[in-house]
């Protein structure tokens, strides 16, 4: 399989398994979408993709929004979410809010939300990151044939934000992004911010899984590598290495490659300046400016919107802040 690429099997095709309308009091009509992953991990409640569609009960909207949520989501928390969506759809949009892989409706049986990605090695995060783009270019197929979406769009918090990153990289169906707050940088995000104890519970420092020296001095090695392999995966270019067999002279002196692939600034350079929004926090413990701004940078330096907050799905409820987005997203 090659890396973060999906072909449509003609033989099986495209199966929306279960299709239900919900209406509720905001007049929204929301279809629960199932579908088997294109990428099974062995993990059965991880291999079937759940997501809601939602839209206007008296409209068809010919523009939607993925929508993607932050790392350990819960289901008893997802209000902002849905906040999103409702605005979403005032504005002109519907919304596909799709579960991430190991994530509320995908977590495997006696594991928590995303509590699995906590033991990933290099192979494992790559893994998740292809699967999370797969699973939105099949999401994307089954929406178009099921209803009337002409234009798609991403925005993705937290974690979905650096999946964005990735799904807008290789899809060239979704015309804009927005990644708020999020960066990139595993050693910044896994090191030098100050939530990392706390969200990773001490895991990786612990159990010894990562030793930071061993980590700075790999990741010194990332701005050579970032300017090689811009050379050989240029931003046009469809055709990569295989997923679990990776061999090219970029990657060959590196002792584990594929945490550089699993990094969004890696792949960032496959997005045009004005097809992407960054919003992020100034308080942020999870993302230091550092890594906004490395993100930032190998992005084409697009237009970055600060915020007086720390680092909350919350911010998906803003009025304002949603306005601007929609915005954007509308704009030629």
């Amino acid at each position: 399989m090659r890396l973060f690429d999906y072909k449509e099997d003609n033989k099986i095709g495209h199966v929306l398994l279960e299709k239900q309308i919900k209406k509720n009091e905001s007049g929204l009509r929301k279809y629960s979408v199932r579908f088997k992953s294109p990428f099974l991990t062995g993990f059965s409640e991880n291999d079937m993709v759940n997501g809601e569609y939602i839209d206007g009960y008296n409209d068809k909207k010919r523009k939607c929004i993925i929508l993607l949520h932050g790392f350990k989501s819960v289901d008893g928390k997802l209000a902002p979410y849905y906040s999103f969506a409702e605005q979403a759809v005032e504005s002109g949009f519907s919304c596909f809010f799709m579960n991430l892989p190991f994530h509320l409706e995908r977590t495997p049986f006696s594991k928590k939300s995303g509590e699995v990605l906590l033991n990933n090695d290099d192979s494992g995060m790559l893994d998740f990151f292809h699967q999370a783009v797969v699973d939105a270019k099949k999401a994307i197929n089954i929406l178009k044939k099921e209803f009337p979406v002409e234009n798609f769009y991403i925005c993705g918090l937290s974690l979905g934000g650096m999946c964005s990153v990735f799904i807008k990289a290789f899809e060239r169906r979704v015309e804009k992004a927005v990644l708020v707050e999020c960066g990139g940088n595993w050693h910044e995000i896994y090191w030098n911010s100050f939530m990392s104890k706390i969200i990773l519970k001490g895991k990786y420092l612990r159990e010894g899984k990562i030793e930071k020296e061993k980590s700075a001095l790999f990741y010194s090695f990332f701005p050579e590598f970032i300017r090689e392999f811009k050379k050989i995966y240029g931003r046009k270019q469809e055709n990569f290495c295989d997923l679990h067999e990776i061999q090219n002279s970029c990657l060959n002196k590196y002792l584990n490659p594929k945490w550089f692939l699993s990094d969004p600034i890696t792949w960032a350079h496959r997005i045009k300046r004005d097809e992407s929004l960054i919003i992020s926090s100034r308080f942020d413990p999870l993302f230091n400016k550092k890594t906004i701004m490395q993100l930032k940078k190998e992005l084409g330096d697009p237009e970055i919107i600060w915020i007086n907050r720390f680092h909350t799905s919350d911010i998906l409820k803003n009025r304002r802040l949603n306005a601007v987005i929609f915005n954007y997203l509308d704009r030629d």
